[in-house]
């Protein structure tokens, strides 16, 4: 208990440190980096202090399951489902769910056939891992564009398909992850076939539970005043309503979106909402900074290097080919540097890292999938994130709302 405390008074210390140091008053470059990205270097930098002086930090791979998975990962979807501006949406909906749900399949296989064709060794890392890979890199987050790079259409379709993809991700990498357990990642014919069916009924599952969720909290908030509360109450039923999903062997993450969408209207951005969406997303980065390893880099490399050419093209073409498909009702058609923009854009973050951190360790080939999804999450964060600002203020046309 006393390592579980100190763990999180050093967590939180972290997390204050990294807002003091891209707060607009702050002295030298970190400032000019999105706050995932120096959260990300703090949890490397902690990480690699620990190990270095061969401290035993306390925590294993359940607590990082536990934390990441059952409290983090609801919070955060409930958080942003609940905030998302729902003007935008409304008008962007068609090309958000088409992006979210067809693009986010065809990055997976895409991802999935250029991983496993290119690592090239079906014992070691088969058909199961691959897929795994596919829907880890899949999964998209905004934090970088939206906190940076002001009102436009990339970035409100950046942060609608986000939200979207990320339930259709967890749910597919939840039945993804029940089969290669099962199977123990044994190679077999209706392993996809199986792994679609089980998603759908994830899927379809928690969106259900999570609509009549969503009418009994828009029902509870609309007759509550007392904003202390209303907090409380938001934080509780988030991770009331997902492992409500998941005890009905349903999606909990696709549970908790609905129902946020659903309550939506109902709830105004404030200090508190904001403070705890940035520690649950700060947590994330932190932990996966602190899980770094030199190893993943010099065993892995090439792994990595992989699975960054194989995401980027994927996504590209999944982007370009869905978005081709919206010009028959999108006015005024997205030009091919807004269709450029999201297609890059598309950086993995917090969803990634939670499923990367969430693998068993059962499974033989873990390793590389972490370290594949760690290289790829590292890439975007520090290469593509700082320029997400200036893409979407030079290329990307300014939103009607704006």
């Amino acid at each position: 208990m006393a390592t579980l405390v100190a763990w999180f008074c050093a967590t939180f210390a972290l997390l204050s440190l990294s807002r003091g140091l891209t707060s607009a008053r702050a002295p030298g470059p970190l400032k000019l980096l999105p706050l995932p990205t120096v959260q990300l270097l703090l949890g490397m930098a902690a990480g690699g202090t620990v190990t270095y002086f061969g401290i035993d930090s306390g925590l294993r791979w359940q607590d990082f399951h536990d934390l990441v998975v059952d409290v983090l990962l609801p919070v955060l979807v409930f958080l942003t489902a609940l905030t998302l501006n729902r003007h935008s949406l409304r008008s962007h909906l068609a090309t958000v769910l088409l992006l979210a749900l067809v693009a986010i399949l065809v990055t997976t296989a895409g991802v999935a056939l250029a991983v496993y064709y290119g690592i090239g060794h079906a014992s070691g890392f088969p058909i199961a891992a691959a897929l795994l890979t596919g829907v880890l890199l899949a999964a998209t987050d905004p934090a970088a564009v939206t906190s940076q790079g002001g009102q436009s259409r990339v970035a409100e379709l950046l942060e609608g398909e986000s939200l979207f993809n990320d339930g259709t991700a967890v749910a597919l990498f939840s039945a993804a992850l029940t089969l290669a357990l099962a199977s123990q990642g044994a190679v077999q014919g209706a392993f996809v076939a199986d792994t679609l069916a089980l998603f759908a009924r994830e899927f379809f599952g928690g969106a259900a539970i999570g609509c009549a969720c969503g009418v009994v909290l828009r029902w509870t908030l609309a007759r509550t005043n007392n904003n202390t509360l209303r907090h409380w109450l938001l934080l509780l039923a988030a991770l009331a309503f997902y492992h409500g999903a998941v005890l009905a062997h349903t999606s909990g993450i696709m549970c908790v979106l609905v129902a946020g969408i659903i309550a939506n209207p109902l709830l105004r951005r404030d200090a508190f909402v904001d403070t705890l969406e940035q520690t649950a997303g700060g947590f994330l980065f932190l932990l996966a900074g602190f899980t770094v390893t030199w190893a993943m880099f010099a065993e892995r490399w090439l792994a990595m290097l992989i699975g960054i050419g194989s995401v980027l093209t994927a996504r590209a073409v999944a982007v370009f080919m869905c978005l081709g498909i919206t010009r028959l009702w999108t006015r005024p058609p997205l030009s091919i540097a807004e269709q450029s923009c999201i297609a890059l854009l598309g950086l993995r973050g917090a969803v990634t890292l939670a499923l990367a951190l969430s693998l068993p360790t059962d499974l033989p080939y873990w390793w590389t999938v972490q370290s594949i999804a760690y290289g790829v999450v590292l890439f975007d964060a520090f290469l593509l994130a700082p320029l997400a600002p200036w893409m979407t203020a030079h290329r990307a046309r300014p939103s009607r709302q704006a």
